[in-house]
């Protein structure tokens, strides 16, 4: 901890559990525990040209390097600083401790051991991207089309791993040496992490126009890594090439779609334009507007749950505990007519053999997609010709216009007691960051003056 942090460590720390120290003591800056890095030069560069020397076709290129700007907090908020008393169970059925007495006559006591913090790399640094892009525009009937190629690559990124866990094999977690054989698991929180993104995306945007604006883009991508967050550790703690996989964020093909129309009656329209007062109210100033997105699923991690084989899960005793992990994978388990009581294979998966981590990747089963439009109808007038009038918009909103179920994730545990296993018993989308629930629909009234 920084100089001057013994004063504060908690009263409740177990003497001689593990042994709490100065920075400066070990070599480390006596006011921080991470030697931060101070090189992260980020430059940036973009260039448009036009070469056919008029304004209607521009080509667009960029690169830049972009660094994480939050720094790792290593949660001073916990161990050694904070412990929990240990718990006080009162006697039964005389109790030893009655009011006015709240406390133990023994007083508060500390624990044998209490859970360590997460190891921080005492070099760790910023992670940060690659991204450069080209972007080819063009304007053609009062429409803008773009091509995109977008490339972002996250290298040096954060990821943990236990760095206390012994070699992966067909032994005993106890009957196997360790670096640190007085203490549990110990999550290492490490650079070298990365990933790989690119993707393809066409768009087309009309302005208002005619009473009309369309805006729609269509993206396919690829997101591979070998970590998805730092606070996930990975499974092998001596091998993070295994963890290659697609990232759950990024589908492979997505549509957006967004449209919105003026109807042609009503003043300043192209029909009815001197229509009377009450043909105008209501006939006059509707829109209708919808919003559509379609994309294919989310990529899944199987797991199963077994026994360790592996001898890598903490455990005081002489037992391999339950541990859900990868298995083996044996074929592909996409299915050519997937439902919701068997999305993909689960006979294709396996349990691993003794002594070694599963074969499936992160990422190996693609989940259902999301297809959802939204909509509106609009009217806007005001009650008199005055420009002072006050404005009203009246509005009827629907969300999943078509009440389409929207399904959620399937159970990708594919334990063979799983009975659940491949089977989607829940609704709302794919992600938590998309919902799409069942059809709703909202009137609202807005007054400007």
């Amino acid at each position: 901890m920084p100089d001057g942090g013994l004063a504060r460590v908690s009263s409740l720390m177990p003497v001689g559990y593990v042994n709490v120290v100065t920075a400066s003591s070990v070599g480390l800056p006596s006011r921080a525990l991470v030697r931060t890095d101070r090189n992260n030069i980020a430059p940036r560069l973009g260039a448009a040209f036009k070469p056919f020397g008029n304004a209607n076709t521009v080509i667009r290129g960029g690169y830049g390097i972009y660094y994480d700007v939050i720094p790792l907090d290593p949660l001073a908020g916990s161990v050694p600083f904070v412990i929990n008393e240990l718990p006080f169970t009162n006697t039964q059925p005389v109790p030893a401790v009655v009011l006015p007495q709240v406390f133990p006559s023994a007083g508060a006591a500390g624990p044998s051991a209490v859970g360590l913090p997460r190891a921080i790399n005492t070099r760790l640094q910023m992670p940060y991207s690659h991204q450069w892009n080209v972007t080819v525009e063009h304007q053609r009937w009062n429409t803008g089309f773009r091509a995109s190629y977008v490339v972002t690559a996250g290298r040096q990124m954060w990821y943990s791993r236990d760095i206390n866990a012994p070699v992966p094999d067909a032994r005993l977690y106890i009957d196997k040496p360790r670096p640190f054989p007085n203490y549990p698991a110990i999550p290492f929180v490490d650079n070298g992490g990365s990933h790989e993104y690119r993707g393809f995306t066409l768009e087309a945007e009309r302005r208002m126009k005619h009473g009309l604006f369309v805006q729609a883009a269509y993206t396919t991508a690829r997101d591979r890594g070998n970590t998805n967050e730092w606070s996930n550790q990975i499974e092998n703690p001596f091998d993070l090439g295994r963890e290659v996989g697609r990232d759950i964020s990024t589908p492979r093909q997505r549509l957006t779609t967004a449209v919105m129309y003026e109807l042609p009656f009503g003043h300043d329209r192209k029909w009815l334009s001197r229509a009377p007062r009450a043909v105008d109210l209501a006939l006059g100033g509707w829109q209708v507007s919808a919003v559509g997105y379609q994309q294919t699923g989310v990529f899944l991690t199987p797991t199963i749950t077994i026994a360790d084989p592996t001898g890598t899960q903490f455990t005081s005793g002489a037992n391999r505990p339950l541990v859900a992990l990868r298995p083996d994978q044996l074929r592909n388990p996409a299915l050519s007519n997937p439902t919701i009581n068997g999305w993909f294979d689960p006979s294709a998966f396996a349990a691993p053999a003794l002594g070694s981590f599963g074969s499936a990747t992160r990422g190996s089963i693609e989940g259902p997609g999301l297809n959802v439009w939204h909509a509106g109808i609009h009217k806007i007038f005001r009650v008199s010709d005055s420009p002072s009038a006050p404005l009203f918009r009246v509005e009827l909103t629907t969300t999943n216009l078509f009440n389409q179920a929207q399904w959620g994730n399937p159970n990708v545990n594919v334990t063979p007691t799983n009975v659940a296993a491949a089977t989607i018993r829940s609704t709302g989308g794919p992600t938590s960051w998309q919902q799409a629930g069942a059809r709703t629909m909202r009137l609202g009234l807005r007054v400007e003056w």
